[in-house]
């Protein structure tokens, strides 16, 4: 029986789940937009996803969950869930960052970019990219300097390009809210994976800096 991957993400502003069968190409996914109340929706959700993929938990051969950066309550949730379930289920739970998984569907690329989630209270999340993958740590950067260190060749992607000025950089297309399949998609190709634990990036009163970007894991 193909082994069957279950995708979680409540780090950012939804909470969704993702089935995708190992050799399929088409996902199952349900996900309800929220900025608080994951861990109220994830069981009903988990309970509507696996209605609508005829699966149920038996199939379930690893869990894949978003460990950051993003919200600290909502990554804490994503992360109790994704454990719970593989210590009952007794299968492998992999990690995978926020940035990571909008990075997925642009890679390879034959140009560098940054992806950009903004991270509130004036600041963004921002990691960098080039053909071979992963080409820096992930930061907070400053909202009033969000392209500060950034050579001008370039591109920009990830759902805060759109609050940005790009300074005539060029605009990838990435989708606005987090691709949660693509956790599935990197499980199977074992790309990027980490261990289930959370990547929170600032302290909790952390502030960013203007002109230079934190790098904290």
């Amino acid at each position: 029986m193909p082994m069957t991957i279950l995708a979680i993400d409540t780090a950012l502003d939804a909470c969704s789940l993702a089935l995708l069968r190992n050799g399929d190409d088409a996902p199952v996914v349900v996900s309800e937009p929220m900025v608080t109340g994951h861990a109220e929706a994830f069981f009903s959700l988990m309970d509507r996803l696996f209605a609508a993929a005829g699966s149920n938990a038996r199939e379930i051969g690893r869990v894949a969950v978003t460990v950051g950066p993003g919200s600290f309550t909502g990554i804490r949730v994503g992360l109790a869930a994704a454990r719970g379930l593989g210590l009952a289920w007794n299968v492998p739970v992999h990690g995978v960052t926020t940035l990571d998984a909008f990075a997925h569907d642009l890679l390879p690329s034959k140009r560098s970019f940054a992806v950009l989630i903004d991270a509130r209270r004036g600041a963004f999340y921002r990691q960098l990219y080039n053909a071979s993958g992963v080409s820096s740590e992930p930061e907070l950067v400053s909202a009033e300097a969000p392209l500060a260190g950034l050579g001008d060749n370039v591109a920009l992607a990830g759902p805060a390009v759109g609050h940005i000025d790009s300074q005539g950089r060029e605009r990838l297309i990435t989708p606005p809210h987090l691709p949660v399949s693509a956790l599935a998609r990197m499980v199977i190709e074992g790309q990027s994976l980490r261990l289930p634990v959370p990547l929170y990036v600032r302290d909790a009163d952390a502030r960013p800096q203007a002109h230079a970007a934190l790098s904290r894991l």
